[in-house]
């Protein structure tokens, strides 16, 4: 007993499945893309970056006038 029509029509069928247009749109689409997260202005880590400073002087600041013994 040959198990090869069936074997075929396995074949047969994957090579259907691959032959569709997938739905994306087209075989164009690759892994490459472009990373967004990277392409915002440099200066925003800077301003991130100046507003801990100054919270943190706030505080510490805040710490020092407030503590008697500090001083």
């Amino acid at each position: 007993m040959s198990s090869e029509p069936a074997y075929q029509d396995h074949v047969d069928a994957v090579d259907a499945y691959l032959d569709e247009e997938p739905e994306y749109g087209g075989y164009e689409h690759h892994l490459d893309r472009g990373d967004e997260r990277w392409d915002a202005p440099w200066w925003k880590g800077w301003l991130v970056v100046l507003a801990l400073i100054v919270i943190y002087l706030l505080w510490t600041g805040t710490i020092y006038f407030l503590e008697p013994g500090i001083r």
